[in-house]
């Protein structure tokens, strides 16, 4: 695995999200309790967040392809330009800001600066030139 110098900063993960890996992982837990019992020995498989058949993902680039492969969602089904996971971040800041949230507690879910959000995404905010709009 190749060491890259992109932030990765953490991120508090919501109350829906939560519960679905919650969900997701007692499921893994039964499937790898099943496969176990089976065997006759322990199995170590589901042990990752992300898993496909059990097995942790080697690349997200291909299962970020087989995702949107299993969703229709490729630009010649669309026919909209390709949707990547830096889409899925822009559309997050966007309802962030939308939705009114602090700049600062915002850049920091978003893992960016609170100057680089007000840049980008400021105007999407309802405070944007809310008191300059009543002068």
């Amino acid at each position: 695995m190749t060491e890259t110098n992109k932030r990765q900063p953490p991120v508090r993960l919501g109350r829906r999200i939560t519960a679905h890996l919650s969900r997701w992982k007692r499921i893994d837990d039964a499937a790898r309790d099943a496969a176990s019992v089976e065997a006759g020995e322990p199995v170590t498989t589901h042990l990752h967040v992300v898993n496909y058949m059990g097995r942790g993902v080697a690349s997200v680039r291909t299962a970020w392809g087989m995702a949107i492969d299993n969703a229709w969602l490729q630009p010649e089904v669309t026919g909209q330009p390709p949707i990547t996971p830096h889409v899925l971040r822009h559309t997050r800041a966007t309802w962030i800001m939308f939705a009114g949230i602090d700049i600062w507690e915002a850049a920091g879910a978003l893992g960016m600066s609170a100057k680089t959000l007000d840049k980008v995404y400021g105007h999407h905010h309802p405070d944007f030139q809310k008191n300059a709009a009543e002068v």
